[in-house]
């Protein structure tokens, strides 16, 4: 516990502790704040992941400079350099560290329809952290998660869950959405067409994993 009795103190220990490097701006750990309970040891076989946890509910995050060199940033600042990236898809999964650092998770949807894996997009945000960055593209339907890596192992079960082939009735309302889509634009009309509300996709979505036999669980939901 004193060796965590502040931030600045933290980073020293467990820099000390791994042999790392760590450069930081003295105003972001100025202010840190740590209640750390006697039962918590700071041991080797630990450290790396109560030290990430640590700079995370702080607000930062580190990233790798070189080999055994980090800086530590601002969680948002961090998201805008550059971020770890963890490939994926149905056939491979990501190989994910244990730790709060952050990094981008790219999933490849090999099975839905870009329907189905654009509309992913919103599910995800449901299991990752407030503040992720999550988006995607359409060809080929990709999704790109930029979070903590811990909760990357969740993310990727739940975006394999949905990456299945879509049934014909899925496929029907797809195409009759898309045409009404493209008939309301012609009509200069910019709305969505009647009968497809926002929660309406994220139906479909469901109903093609649930034909197929392979939804999230329930009790995943936060």
């Amino acid at each position: 516990k004193d060796q965590c009795k502040d931030l600045k103190t933290c980073i020293a220990a467990y820099a000390q502790l791994s042999g790392e490097q760590y450069i930081y701006e003295e105003r972001n750990v100025n202010n840190g704040v740590l209640a750390i309970t006697e039962s918590i040891p700071f041991v080797k076989e630990d450290a790396e992941l109560i030290f990430t946890n640590i700079l995370h509910q702080n607000g930062l995050t580190r990233l790798k400079v070189k080999d055994g060199v980090y800086s530590i940033y601002r969680i948002n600042d961090a998201k805008g350099k550059e971020v770890p990236l963890i490939t994926s898809d149905f056939n491979h999964a990501p190989d994910v560290p244990q730790h709060y650092d952050l990094v981008t998770l790219q999933y490849r949807f090999v099975h839905a329809s870009g329907h189905v894996a654009k509309n992913a997009e919103n599910l995800v945000r449901t299991y990752a952290d407030m503040g992720a960055r999550v988006y995607g593209v359409d060809f080929p339907p990709t999704l790109y998660i930029t979070d903590t890596a811990k909760i990357m192992a969740k993310v990727y079960s739940m975006l394999k869950d949905l990456d299945v082939k879509p049934t014909p009735a899925v496929l029907a309302s797809e195409k009759a959405w898309e045409a009404a889509h493209l008939k309301a634009l012609a009509n200069g009309d910019s709305q969505r067409p009647n009968g497809n509300k926002s929660g309406q996709k994220n139906k479909d979505v469901h109903d093609s994993a649930e034909a197929n036999g392979s939804t999230s669980k329930k009790d995943d939901k936060k």
